[in-house]
């Protein structure tokens, strides 16, 4: 099997697969209107903050950071 037929098959399967739920994690429309100045943090904190301790950040520093 080439590596060609083996894309043109992962293709096929990811074609076929159907996505109900793309799962973001944006808060409600109105939330987000009474607190625009959060809006940032809201969406990249929950990556941000464990690409952060990934790297090495200390709990100390990644509670001063988010408090």
């Amino acid at each position: 099997m080439t590596k060609t037929d083996i894309q043109k098959i992962i293709k096929e399967k990811v074609y076929q697969t159907p996505f109900i739920d793309t799962h973001e994690h944006l808060c409600e429309e109105k939330t987000r209107l009474e607190n625009a100045d959060d809006c940032w943090f809201d969406i990249l904190q929950p990556y941000l903050g464990d690409d952060l301790i990934s790297a090495g950040l200390s709990k100390d520093d990644f509670e001063k950071v988010w408090s």
